[in-house]
């Protein structure tokens, strides 16, 4: 779904330093896995912040990987502000996030 982002509180409680209002495309994807012979499947949280401009030729997206584990991407979104011109994509590794 589609949201504006002001500001939010990360996971050690902190607050963020408040975002511009940016168009973010956010969800999860399913992912299987199969482990000592038994499927399952995960889901990632992920979120697209300026998507519109995924398909600009002039400046790549930049697809941001999180430290962790049990640490999410929370702590990246100020690159959004940052980096005002570019598409950002933040993901939650599995066992991270939502």
């Amino acid at each position: 779904h589609n949201k504006c982002r002001n500001s939010k509180i990360n996971t050690f409680g902190e607050r963020l330093r408040p975002l511009q209002a940016t168009n973010v495309n956010e969800g999860k994807v399913t992912v299987g896995r199969t482990i000592e012979g038994v499927d399952r499947n995960y889901e990632l949280s992920y979120r697209v912040f300026r998507p519109m401009n995924l398909s600009s030729r002039q400046a790549a997206p930049i697809v941001t990987i999180h430290g962790g584990p049990s640490l999410p991407s929370d702590y990246l979104e100020p690159l959004v502000d940052e980096i005002p011109y570019r598409s950002i994509v933040l993901y939650d590794q599995l066992g991270c996030g939502d």
